[in-house]
């Protein structure tokens, strides 16, 4: 792949836990706020740059893509992490990103929406969900 392309991604936390800040890190320390916030989901819409569609795994770089190149993810910040210095919480949830195939790539692509997928947004002590988290939904053309 010569050119590199920017593929939509579309994350939605559900149900998060309630007065908590989530917010998706972009870079080192940069945040990103939903684009839909409610009881029932918090939505995040970012893009990822595909640096390279015939690897494999699919190659992701770009301010939102975090780990090594074979294992990439997203983290979802929350609490003071997420700009909210006086919470009781301090968590970053990896969001894996393994499993985008490139032909998921192209069906997205081709669609003109995002690629989208769903993660659990409470832990199992009532907080925010931290550490890597397993999707709900796998990632799929929206």
């Amino acid at each position: 792949m010569s050119s590199k392309i920017e593929l939509p991604l579309r994350l939605s936390v559900m149900v998060p836990p309630a007065g908590v800040t989530l917010a998706l890190q972009r870079g080192k320390d940069g945040l990103l706020g939903p684009i839909e916030d409610s009881t029932d989901a918090l939505v995040f819409e970012f893009s990822l740059v595909v640096a390279d569609l015939a690897a494999t795994p699919v190659r992701f770089t770009g301010e939102f893509a975090q780990g090594p190149a074979a294992a990439r993810f997203v983290y979802v910040r929350s609490g003071t992490l997420a700009g909210q210095p006086d919470a009781a919480w301090t968590r970053r949830a990896k969001v894996p990103l393994w499993g985008i195939s490139a032909e998921l790539v192209q069906a997205t692509l081709e669609s003109g929406r995002a690629l989208e997928a769903r993660v659990a947004g409470t832990a199992k002590d009532g907080g925010p969900f931290f550490a890597s988290v397993p999707l709900l939904t796998p990632w799929t053309a929206g």
